[in-house]
C-alpha cells in the first residue's frame, strides 16, 4: 500500500473520530428553561447550589467571567455592576438583589459591548443556572463547553424577549461530563444581564425530583431537551 493511500486513511479514521468526540461532546447536557413568571429556587431545582448574585465583585470559588468581542479588549476581569436603576433597566432586571452584570462595562464601554458573554468554571460543576435579562433581539447564541446550542429564542416558550427578566436556564451534565464554560454570544448587539449563577455537583436531584413531576408542570418548569449538533443554526 502507498504512503499516500496510508495517509488517506490516517486522515478518515482521525476526522471520524473527531466528528464521534464532538457529538458526544454535543449530546452530553439537558437544558431546562423556566419562565420568570412565579420562578423561585426551589422551581429551577437549584436551592441547595452555590449562588452568584453579584451584589459585590467578589465571586463565588471556581467562578470567572470573560469578555470577548471585535470591538472591546478582552476582559478576565469583573466589570462594573449593573444596577436596575441603570439607564435603560428597569427594576425587573435583576433575579436578586439589586445587581447583575452585563456585556458591556458602563464606566468604560457603555456602547462598546461583547459579543460574547463567557462564565468558566474550574471546579468541574454538574449543574449550573444562569437568569438571562433584557434579551430583545433573535441573534443570542448559547454554547456550552465551547459548542452551540442554539438560539436562545428556539429554546422555548418560557424564553420571552423584551426589557426584563427573560428566562432562567438550568444546564445538566450527563453522567461522566462536567460543565467547564457557559458562553452567550450576544450579537447583533443586543443589551444582556446576567444574574443569580447558581453552581451545582453530582448528587443534587433533578427538579422534578424535588418538586414531584405534577408540581414542576404547575409552574411551567418542564421545557427539557438534549444539547445537539443539529441545533447549530
Amino acid at each position: 500500500m502507498t504512503n499516500k493511500r496510508l495517509l488517506q486513511i490516517a486522515f478518515t479514521a482521525t476526522s471520524i473520530a473527531t466528528f464521534l468526540g464532538t457529538q458526544s461532546n454535543a449530546n452530553a447536557f439537558t437544558v431546562s428553561a423556566f419562565s420568570p413568571i412565579g420562578f423561585t429556587d426551589e422551581i429551577a431545582g437549584i436551592s441547595n447550589f452555590e449562588i452568584e448574585d453579584f451584589e459585590d465583585t467578589t465571586l463565588i470559588p471556581g467562578l470567572s467571567l470573560e469578555w470577548i468581542g471585535s470591538s472591546i479588549s478582552s476582559l478576565t476581569t469583573q466589570p462594573s455592576l449593573i444596577n436596575n436603576s441603570d439607564y435603560w433597566f428597569t427594576p425587573n432586571n435583576a433575579w436578586d438583589g439589586e445587581n447583575l452584570i452585563g456585556n458591556f462595562d458602563k464606566e468604560v464601554y457603555y456602547w462598546a459591548l461583547a459579543d460574547t458573554t463567557k462564565l468558566n468554571f474550574s471546579d468541574n460543576p454538574t449543574s449550573v443556572g444562569i437568569g438571562i435579562s433584557n434579551y430583545q433581539y433573535t441573534g443570542a447564541t448559547l454554547i456550552i463547553n465551547d459548542v452551540v446550542y442554539g438560539g436562545l429564542s428556539s429554546i422555548g416558550s418560557e424564553v420571552t424577549r423584551g426589557l426584563g427578566k427573560n428566562v432562567y436556564l438550568r444546564i445538566d451534565a450527563e453522567e461522566g461530563e462536567v460543565i467547564n464554560s457557559i458562553s452567550i454570544d450576544g450579537r447583533p448587539a443586543d443589551f444582556l444581564g446576567f444574574d443569580r449563577i447558581a453552581v451545582g455537583h453530582a448528587g443534587v436531584p433533578e427538579p422534578f425530583t424535588i418538586l414531584g413531576t405534577g408540581t414542576a408542570i404547575a409552574f411551567g418548569a418542564g421545557f427539557k431537551r438534549k444539547l445537539a449538533k443539529a441545533k447549530k443554526k
